[in-house]
């Protein structure tokens, strides 16, 4: 083909006839011309756009990510904190139940021994507290301020 030569595209009118150029291709779309350069300039902003779109997909992604990993750390924290507090609280809970035991001995004791029942008289207050001991008629229980 030579520089300036006029092309019939197969199959079309003679008015559809372009002048083509060495080292470009023209498309006749409805009567006017699309060149190469133009098709690829928009292939190019688009796949620009779309790479973009992908680049903040990843970014997003990876915040995601390392916001899920740290709140997994915080809540296995919170679970070993949990766990200590609940066998802080069975401790607790059995010495609680070993000096209601003990205080409860003793005052079975001081039901057959007058001394040790002047010796309970002075830690009444707390037996009281523990709900080992009614009140005294008159007497509130202590409470601790």
């Amino acid at each position: 083909m030579q520089s300036g030569a006029a092309v019939n595209w197969p199959g079309c009118s003679g008015r559809r006839t372009r002048d083509v150029r060495p080292g470009k291709r023209a498309l006749d779309i409805s009567g006017g011309v699309v060149t190469l350069t133009d098709i690829m300039n928009k292939n190019i902003t688009l796949t620009g756009v779309l790479v973009v779109i992908l680049l903040l997909s990843a970014i997003a992604n990876l915040a995601l990510c390392v916001r899920y990993v740290r709140t997994v750390s915080a809540a296995q924290r919170l679970q070993a904190v949990s766990s200590r507090l609940q066998f802080q609280t069975a401790l607790v809970a059995r010495n609680r139940s070993m000096m209601q035991s003990i205080a409860n001995d003793a005052i079975e004791y001081s039901k057959k021994n007058s001394e040790m029942a002047a010796l309970l008289k002075q830690y009444n207050p707390l037996l009281e507290q523990l709900y080992l001991v009614k009140p005294q008629q008159g007497t509130a229980p202590h409470q601790n301020k």
